[in-house]
């Protein structure tokens, strides 16, 4: 579960620096290329934090290998 946040995490990190590097010199072909790319990074990540809910719900509350 652990991995799986940093993915979440990772997937953040990069949407930010596609946005920054967007920022420098935009084309309306590099706009369409960051909204790809952020659509699919969030989908990526809502599914992974979905993902993470579930194996968290289904891990008994007392086990301490489900929390590491």
């Amino acid at each position: 579960m652990e991995l799986g946040h940093s993915f979440s995490l990772g997937l953040g990190f990069l949407i930010g620096a596609s946005i920054l590097n967007t920022t420098i010199a935009p084309t309306w072909n590099d706009i369409g290329q960051l909204a790809a790319i952020i659509a699919i990074r969030t989908i990526l990540n809502y599914f992974l934090l979905k993902e993470i809910a579930g194996i968290a719900a289904k891990a008994p509350a007392g086990n301490s290998s489900a929390e590491e």
